[in-house]
């Protein structure tokens, strides 16, 4: 009875397992079944996992947009995974295929065949693009991840490499020395146009800004400009006004003879001359594909304060400038410019005012005036005035960009600038400045 009992026992128990075992795989199952056509319904979900970008190939002479496989950039070197629309079918290129293709934040990857590498066989490959241009940085990564730079000038490809050799003396020492031989293949390819390699690091940083200065340097037209590329450059400036005014302030004087009114007016002129400091933000953009017009906006802040028995300036403003560019294309990095258009300023706060003129050369105003009759001449007294900066202004301006890296300058300029303060019949105040600025620009959109 005992073992009738246990056999009871375990044959209930397994029973039990048996069916929650089932249960579990038919859960199992029903939730892959679900998952199955859950991407069939939606393609893009089922390559969650995959890494797709916006990009082209080009074969012959023809450009398919579409998606480029992009999870693993090593692999992207042997051949191109592209489909026309995420949800089509996936189609593999490789270098004898296709001419390149072009992927977005990557750039553009160009088939050279038979090329070996390091001494390894001859092979087909897709090498990335760097810096293009009479010289030319390429970046290919062989099976393991590691990067290999080559320069590319004048149809020949040198590999750029830096190694590190071990020596071991007679007592068994061992020392370590680095042969940078990438400096000796730049400096003897850049014989036409010399640049300094002498203390030049290995990084692809460092290397694509060498040879962007040397394009520079042989062609000051060279640009990285594509028909999908624009160059915006966002900066600040800093200068300083010198500002001349002249001031012309009309009195009227009214005289009685006879019983009749006459009415005069004397001129009075001033010449003020001080300095402002002017400085705010700009946002320079090319127009297309054009190398020498570019459209520059800035937004500056100046502040004008003056005073003396005559006058006081107390005013601060926000100038919006639109100056068109016209750029002057030069060897090498230096790129002189003129530019001209308008201001427009907002006032943020102006307590500007001319005082009563009390004295003039040909008449003292502090003395009863008599006309010819013995009548006295009553004056009518010059109050004062408040002034508004809000018309439309000219300014014209030239100076000389300095091009320091691929994607950023320095500019100076000199610029003119003419303001009409006037606001009164009587009183006409103008300005003119000339503004010396030290502007530092970087390019943070293509």
């Amino acid at each position: 009875a005992r073992k009738s009992n246990m056999k009871f026992y375990l044959t209930k128990n397994m029973d039990k397992k048996g069916t929650n075992f089932g249960r579990s795989i038919l859960t199992t199952r029903f939730l892959l079944l679900i998952a199955f056509l859950f991407c069939l319904s939606d393609p893009i979900l089922g390559q969650k996992n995959l890494k797709y970008s916006k990009g082209y190939i080009v074969i012959s002479r023809d450009t398919l947009r579409g998606f480029i496989l992009s999870d693993i950039q090593r692999k992207m070197h042997q051949s191109c995974k592209f489909q026309k629309e995420l949800s089509s079918s996936l189609v593999e290129y490789f270098p004898s295929q296709i001419k390149g293709f072009f992927v977005e934040k990557l750039g553009y990857f160009r088939s050279i065949e038979s090329f070996a590498i390091a001494g390894n066989e001859k092979g087909d490959y897709f090498f990335q693009e760097i810096e293009k241009g009479k010289a030319s940085l390429l970046l290919l990564q062989d099976e393991a991840g590691k990067n290999h730079y080559f320069l590319e000038k004048d149809s020949s490809i040198k590999e750029l490499k830096k190694n590190v050799i071990t020596d071991r003396d007679e007592n068994g020492a061992i020392t370590k020395r680095t042969d940078y031989l990438y400096r000796g293949v730049l400096q003897s390819s850049f014989i036409d146009c010399p640049q300094d390699v002498s203390k030049l690091s290995f990084n692809e940083s460092s290397l694509k800004q060498i040879i962007w200065n040397y394009n520079r340097c042989i062609d000051p037209h060279h640009n990285q400009l594509t028909k999908r590329q624009r160059r915006f450059y966002l900066g600040y400036s800093f200068g300083i006004m010198q500002n001349d005014l002249i001031m012309n302030n009309l009195v009227s004087l009214l005289s009685i003879e006879g019983g009749l009114a006459y009415t005069s007016l004397l001129g009075y002129k001033a010449e003020y001359s001080f300095k402002a400091v002017s400085q705010g933000l700009f946002l320079e953009s090319a127009l297309g594909k054009n190398k020498h017009v570019s459209l520059s906006g800035a937004v500056l802040y100046s502040k004008v304060n003056f005073s003396n028995t005559k006058l006081e300036i107390d005013y601060s403003n926000l100038n919006f400038l639109i100056l068109p560019k016209y750029s002057f294309l030069v060897r090498g990095s230096i790129r002189p410019f003129v530019a001209a258009g308008f201001i427009i300023p907002m006032s943020l706060m102006n307590n500007t005012r001319s005082q009563p003129i009390l004295t003039f050369s040909d008449v003292d105003l502090t003395k009863p005036f008599l006309d010819k009759s013995g009548n006295q001449v009553l004056i009518e007294p010059l109050q004062s005035d408040h002034f508004t900066v809000s018309k439309l202004h000219f300014s014209i301006s030239a100076g000389i960009d300095f091009f320091i890296s691929q994607r950023s300058k320095i500019s100076a300029q000199v610029r003119m600038e003419k303001i009409d303060l006037s606001n009164s019949s009587r009183i006409e105040l103008k300005m003119s400045s000339i503004v010396s600025m030290l502007s530092y620009s970087y390019r943070f959109i293509e």
